[in-house]
């Protein structure tokens, strides 16, 4: 059972777009199942002298063990049905394996320590009686042990045991050190259909950003596509589950909204593409409706992305990527490093990366080629039967008529008929005038269909296939356990996701009138030349800032509270390389000043001085205000499974879309 209520105020002005969003009463109704619990926190190593102020009153057990978890900051797996058990509860300074000893008392319950992280409750295993004292045994029993002692398994058999019971236990609740339900660790079991993708996937994936990882193994994500694959430059992610669009799949952060982009005076989807993969513990996907237990704009689904939070010590990771054939190389440098304080008391992680990549060429790949080849024998008509000739290494020429637009067979103006309507320029052809036009008649009725020296857009051997992103990214996190019941924790991240793609927006094609200067036929042609001089660059910059301050507390009957605040900035810019030439170019091509009926590369036919300037989108801020409450604990209704749990938060959202300029060229 949830609640969500989303209110939008949206103030527009000329040339500025302000949007309020508040968001409140998001909950969740958790079941927790008494015969198999693990209530789990970040990894603390067990000390089990460690003394802690315990407050934890008389109860049902399962409740007892959950405060015992709170309040001790480690996992405990519970293996065994707790039925009616209770405790007397403990309260004072007190070592941890003694505070576990007095809650265990007189349950025929006791502990044992598996790992440097947890423990498990269950019932002492009692040696086989047929078995030769010291041989056969598979744990202590309550003669050999004092109840609640704690027994390190070292043993391989003991290990066995433990590892075939864990795939039973599921996972109901894990409590972060940061976040409440926001982080619980989502599994392909739970109540919902999450996919999950865990590290182990990532790092073995090889996948450049999140876009790319998600694209492979999503089926539920419907992409028209991407942009690290589009002329634009921009490295942005989007994602869009169940053909919904990409505004209603909600992006969280460690459970958290991120600032939303800003491109075009709209808000739209928040970039994860800057979140390096190596500082990832898993991805949790809801492809499904959850705008009841998230809010607004999670129609098609949700993504969560949940960071490492593990480092001790510090790690370097140097990776290299690039392909047999060349293009697309890649290289990324990752670091994390942790270190504990005051005994643990106080944490503090830095995570860091930097990648960048070579562009992927079209004439690194034969993938034009190809499919020129197979229309060529299945459907030839495809490519001669149209009006504009194709691009090609060098300039194609189709001859038509004025008045009907139909092909004509060309004439050159010496009167010699080519006796067909299409020819192509030779490679390093001197004109017509060198020749008589006998390289133009030798080609009759055929098109160059080569790869242009340029970066136009099919055939331009210059342009780009792939994005080629330039990423960089720090965070920080620093927690400080203030009390045994209060905890304070400080996130500051930052990133920069810059895309660059080479592009040439000119298509090449001019209409020649008959009797121009540079014509040598008597007819009209159409002709489709290589733009020399016109390749660009098209860039997108998306920069990130975020602060997350905020304080974990613990509350009387098991409850426990958590209080943020959220500060985010997104800026976003562009630069891309403006559609078609001045209307001075037309006049150049005519009067012969760029001659493309020869075929000298740029110095015959250069088009750099009708290039018009890039459209540019200047800098514009998104900037995030966000609040939130959250509260989590039992709520006293006794179910077969146990005692039920109520998780519910507050949450009040501010947006703000700043000015931007973007500039137009103009023809003058």
């Amino acid at each position: 059972m949830s609640q969500s209520a989303e209110k939008t105020n949206t103030d527009q002005r000329i040339g500025m777009k302000r949007t309020k969003i508040s968001h409140s009463a998001k909950g969740r109704l958790l079941w927790v199942g008494a015969v198999a619990m693990l209530f789990a926190f970040p990894a603390f190593a067990v000390d089990l002298d460690k003394m802690i102020d315990f407050n934890i009153p008389a109860q049902d057990l399962s409740a007892a063990l959950i405060a015992f978890s709170h309040q001790a900051k480690i996992q405990v797996i519970i293996s065994e049905d707790l039925g009616e058990r209770a405790s007397r509860g403990i309260s004072g300074q007190h070592s941890i394996g003694d505070a576990l000893k007095q809650l265990l008392n007189a349950t025929g319950l006791n502990y044992r320590v598996v790992s440097d992280t947890s423990i498990t409750i269950g019932k002492p295993v009692v040696p086989s009686r047929a078995a030769p004292q010291g041989q056969g045994a598979q744990g202590p029993s309550k003669t050999s042990q004092p109840e609640g002692a704690a027994v390190a398994v070292k043993d391989e058999k003991s290990k066995q045991d433990l590892r075939e019971i864990r795939p039973a236990i599921p996972e109901i609740l894990v409590v972060g050190s940061r976040t409440l339900d926001v982080d619980i660790k989502r599994t392909a079991d739970d109540i919902q259909p999450y996919v999950v993708f865990d590290r182990e996937q990532i790092e073995k994936s090889g996948s450049q950003d999140i876009q790319d990882f998600l694209n492979e193994r999503l089926p539920s994500l419907i992409n028209g596509g991407s942009p690290a694959r589009s002329a634009t430059g921009a490295n942005t992610s989007i994602f869009n589950l169940r053909g919904l669009g990409s505004q209603q799949t909600l992006i969280l952060v460690d459970g958290h909204r991120t600032t939303p982009t800003g491109q075009a005076g709209s808000a739209t989807q928040p970039d994860i593409n800057g979140i390096p993969l190596a500082a990832i513990e898993r991805i949790e996907v809801l492809p499904t409706t959850a705008s009841g237990i998230y809010g607004g704009g999670a129609t098609g689904g949700v993504i969560n992305i949940i960071l490492r939070q593990d480092y001790r010590g510090a790690e370097i990771k140097l990776t290299y990527g690039d392909s047999f054939n060349g293009g697309g190389a890649t290289r990324r440098v990752d670091f994390g490093g942790g270190m504990d304080f005051e005994g643990g008391k106080t944490t503090l992680l830095v995570t860091a990366s930097y990648s960048d990549a070579t562009p992927l060429l079209v004439r690194q790949r034969n993938f034009y080629q190809r499919g020129t080849n197979a229309i060529l024998a299945n459907d030839p008509t495809n490519i001669y039967a149209g009006f504009a000739p194709p691009l090609g290494s060098t300039t194609n020429i189709a001859g038509f008529d004025p008045n009907s637009g139909a092909p004509t067979n060309l004439v050159l103006n010496n009167g010699t008929s080519l006796n067909s309507p299409i020819t192509f320029v030779p490679v390093g052809y001197a004109g017509a005038a060198s020749d008589n036009g006998a390289g133009l008649f030798a080609n009759a009725g055929r098109y160059n269909l080569g790869l242009a020296n340029t970066a136009q857009a099919g055939a331009g051997s210059q342009g780009s296939l792939l994005n080629a992103p330039t990423v960089s990214s720090v965070m920080a996190t620093l927690r400080r356990e203030l009390t045994p019941g209060l905890r304070a924790f400080l996130e500051v991240s930052g990133s920069r996701n810059e895309g660059s793609f080479v592009t040439n927006p000119i298509s090449g094609s001019f209409t020649i009138a008959a009797g121009a200067p540079s014509n040598p036929f008597q007819q009209d042609v159409e002709i489709t030349t290589p733009a020399f001089g016109a390749n660009g660059i098209a860039t997108a910059t998306q920069s990130f800032g975020r602060a997350i301050a905020g304080l974990i507390f613990d509350l009387p009957k098991t409850w426990s509270g958590e209080a943020d605040y959220t500060w985010g900035l997104s800026r976003y810019s562009s630069s891309v390389p403006t559609f078609g030439l001045s209307s001075a170019a037309n006049t150049a091509v005519n009067d012969g000043t760029v001659n493309v009926f020869r075929n000298g590369g740029q110095a015959s036919a250069n088009f750099s001085p009708y290039v018009l300037p890039a459209t540019t989108a200047s800098p514009s801020n998104t900037i995030m205000n966000d609040v939130t409450l959250r509260l989590s604990g039992p709520i006293g209704w006794k179910l077969p499974a146990g005692f039920t749990t109520l998780t519910a938060s507050v949450e009040h959202r501010r947006e703000a879309l700043g000015d931007y300029t973007l500039t137009l060229p103009i023809d003058t």
